[in-house]
């Protein structure tokens, strides 16, 4: 191992003066994402020389909101939040990467400031111009009810005064996130203890007090929705697999377990959008289902794939997602209600590129898969060879920016999906 380091060192020491403005005009190639659906039009966030927030309006026109540069030397901009018209816009940013950071709500037609807070805040759902609760993570100081940190509370905030609503006696690393529901009637809470368990509680948006306790406990659970009088929950209880519930009077299985990961799931009007990761070469699809359980169709990407559901709730009828490959770094879709899929915004394929899978047996006998990436029609002499196995976080295709100059030049990236991941679930 220590003498194919060495190797390794040598080789990438022999390209480092060569390769280094070659990744900077990688890097300098705009990032979109995290885009988000209003009726205004498409919220997205960019990363190049800094982070952006912009929007592209219903008629095409784009405009830039928010710039770090703008905010200052070294700001990040890490998440935003909107109202589900698009008429304001909340964003967190942070100097430096710290833990610490601050949280602007803004106009979005005017730039007008609206308010701001200070601390680790996330989790905002909009009331209206005035009201809003937010989600804020105390890393080292007590909680407000004394519970000794880590920790999460829920506020409401109005007219810059603020009252903790939820979370009191929560204990310490339990973590609270905070939705409504897409018709704005319920609040959706999951209250998770690390990456083991979870307690979903649901209630009045508008009346806290109401917020109970409905389902969860030994396993992940993750709300979705609130449809036809049920939560509607992706599970991950069983062999760890995933399936879909209706939560209401009585717990009903829509979806139920397959023989493949399920790794995200969403509600767009009445049908269920699903993510699954294939079985047997490792790229995730899609599924739809109605709301009984039956299969109505599937999407599967041209290039083998990762898909990231931005918001698991449909806004004006459609809903968001992005594709990365090893060929692509971005392809943003949109999902109407009658399932017709469109490209929003795309960057670069690498035509010149391919993609190929195998298995290779390990010192027991068990079967790894691995994805071969290099130029069409090439038989490499080098390899850069990566894999990862932990924390349930699968392999599956994504972009690797820092590969494609040597990739270019007649390497191959194998990328293995170690045992750890998620790719066949928990168990």
């Amino acid at each position: 191992m220590n003498n194919q380091d060495l190797i390794a060192r040598n080789i990438v020491s022999d390209y480092r003066s060569r390769l280094y403005e070659r990744f900077l005009r990688l890097y300098e190639e705009p990032l979109y994402y995290l885009f988000k659906a209003s009726s205004k039009g498409y919220f997205f966030m960019s990363r190049s020389r800094d982070y952006r927030i912009g929007i592209i309006y219903r008629d095409g026109e784009t405009k830039d909101l928010v710039t770090s540069s703008s905010l200052g030397r070294d700001v990040i901009i890490t998440n935003y939040y909107i109202d589900y018209k698009g008429d304001l816009l909340a964003y967190y940013y942070s100097k430096g990467g710290r833990d610490v950071g601050r949280l602007e709500i803004i106009d979005v037609e005017s730039g007008e400031h609206v308010d701001a807070i200070d601390g680790s805040i996330h989790g905002i759902v909009f009331l209206n111009r005035e009201r809003y609760y937010y989600v804020k993570f105390y890393r080292s100081e007590r909680c407000p009810d004394g519970v000794q940190a880590p920790c999460d509370r829920v506020f409401i905030r109005e007219s810059g005064r603020d009252e903790m609503i939820f979370g009191e006696g929560v204990g310490t690393s339990y973590f609270i996130s905070l939705k409504s529901s897409s018709d704005r009637s319920k609040a959706l809470i999951n209250v998770m203890y690390g990456w083991r368990s979870s307690t979903i509680y649901y209630g009045d948006l508008m009346r806290p007090e109401t917020w109970s306790k409905i389902y969860g406990g030994d396993h992940l659970y993750y709300p979705i929705d609130y449809v036809n009088n049920c939560v509607i929950v992706r599970a991950y209880d069983r062999d760890g697999l995933g399936r879909i519930l209706c939560v209401g009077n009585i717990v009903k299985e829509i979806v139920s377990e397959s023989n493949e990961y399920m790794s995200s799931a969403a509600v767009l009007n009445d049908k269920l959008i699903t993510v699954y990761i294939d079985a047997d070469q490792y790229f995730e699809k899609l599924r739809f289902y109605d709301l009984n359980g039956n299969m109505i169709g599937s999407y599967v990407p041209e290039n083998p794939s990762s898909i990231n559901i931005y918001v698991d709730q449909s806004v004006e009828n459609e809903l968001l997602i992005e594709l990365t490959s090893f060929l692509q770094r971005y392809k943003v879709i949109k999902i109407s209600s009658d399932l017709n899929v469109s490209v929003i915004k795309e960057s670069r394929v690498h035509k010149d590129f391919e993609v190929e899978h195998g298995y290779a047996s390990s010192y027991d006998g068990t079967r790894i898969h691995y994805f071969i990436i290099k130029r069409k029609g090439l038989d490499p002499r080098e390899i850069v060879l990566y894999g990862y196995g932990g924390f349930g976080i699968a392999l599956t295709p994504n972009y690797y920016i820092w590969a494609i100059p040597l990739i270019d030049d007649g390497m191959a990236l194998v990328v293995t999906n170690l045992r750890g991941g998620s790719e066949h679930g928990e168990k």
